[in-house]
């Protein structure tokens, strides 16, 4: 390997003493596979190499000031408009997992300075797109790779089916390696500085709360509506009325509304058991009635998402009660 290629530069492919490097110098999006097709791809791919050394030298001799980063990190987060979008929320295991978006990591990653972060295409057909996400301290010389697949397809309600446009193809492609980009950063970047970083976000957000008036908790249920949450649902999930609901918890619902837009989350993921208000509230307008087949509709909705047991547990055979008295009356009737 020539001397003057990094040591942190993978080598892809090489013609005597000119490596072909697949490194981040490259833009995102360019394809690898093929580098040594002509000259002027390994032209292209030296000079990503020299630029990279470039870039570690002058880390070696600015390095960061530590204290003045994390200053300016605190200051970007108490802008409204990257609090917003400063973090993720999705649940796993019947728990709720929490953390750094991708644009914070990268307003963190810009202000912690000397690092580069992003993507590279290493293949791509018509099927499925390889791709490596990386983040390099240009300090330390510390990389963190993440290879991944990414394969052409769309995955809906309606069934699967194969992705043949450019344009969706990349969207696909990016929001995968955004995700991969975003672990990468967090194996880098200091892990108590990313959570300064949120709890600045959430003070942010608080303070900008404000008043929650009705207009704005119907503009809320409206957007939850969308993915089949009910007012009445998200009562249940906070465990009080919306009216009353406290500034952090007002932006805990703001941030699971962007996990269900953004398709990170599921609605059954955070209200899986939240039906049971309107399950209580069913029977009980049941037993107003006259008679047992008009509340019948209304019990057969309350039963959606219930399993089997929990159904026989609360409607036990209507008529095994009156038998038993009708027989005793026709036995009392003989023996008189």
């Amino acid at each position: 390997m020539n001397s003057t290629t990094p040591s942190n530069v993978p080598v892809v492919a090489g013609n005597g003493n000119a490596p072909v490097v697949a490194q981040s110098g490259l833009s995102n999006g360019i394809t690898l596979a093929g580098a040594t097709s002509n000259g002027s791809s390994l032209a292209l791919a030296s000079a990503a190499a020299a630029e990279v050394l470039g870039q570690m030298q002058v880390a070696k001799a600015f390095p960061r000031d530590e204290v003045t980063a994390i200053c300016r990190i605190i200051n970007s987060c108490q802008r409204p408009e990257l609090a917003e979008i400063s973090s993720y929320t999705y649940a796993k295991g019947g728990t709720e997992v929490t953390g750094a978006s991708v644009h914070l990591l990268k307003a963190i990653a810009a202000k912690w300075g000397n690092l580069k972060s992003g993507y590279t295409i290493v293949e791509s057909n018509a099927m499925q797109t390889k791709c490596e996400a990386y983040a390099t301290d240009l300090e330390t010389n510390f990389t963190e790779r993440v290879p991944f697949v990414v394969r052409h397809i769309r995955h809906t309600k309606k069934g699967d089916y194969p992705l043949t446009d450019d344009r969706e193809i990349y969207e696909l492609v990016a929001n995968q390696a955004a995700r991969r980009e975003r672990k990468c950063l967090e194996a880098v970047i200091p892990s108590d500085v990313v959570q300064s970083a949120l709890n600045e976000c959430n003070k942010t957000l608080t303070a900008r709360c404000g008043e929650i008036t009705e207009e704005r908790i119907k503009s809320l249920c409206e957007n939850y509506a969308q993915f089949g949450v009910t007012r009445a649902e998200i009562e249940a999930f906070v465990q009080r009325p919306l009216a009353s609901v406290a500034p952090a918890q007002w932006v805990r619902l703001k941030t699971i509304w962007k996990s269900l837009r953004d398709g990170v989350a599921k609605k059954e993921d955070f209200f899986k058991g939240e039906v049971g208000g309107s399950e209580e509230a069913a029977p009980a307008a049941a037993g107003q009635q006259p008679d047992g087949g008009a509340a019948a509709p209304k019990a057969k909705k309350a039963r959606v998402g219930r399993t089997v047991e929990d159904f026989l547990a609360a409607h036990p055979e209507p008529e095994a009660a009156p038998s038993v008295p009708q027989d005793q009356e026709k036995e009392n009737g003989a023996d008189a």
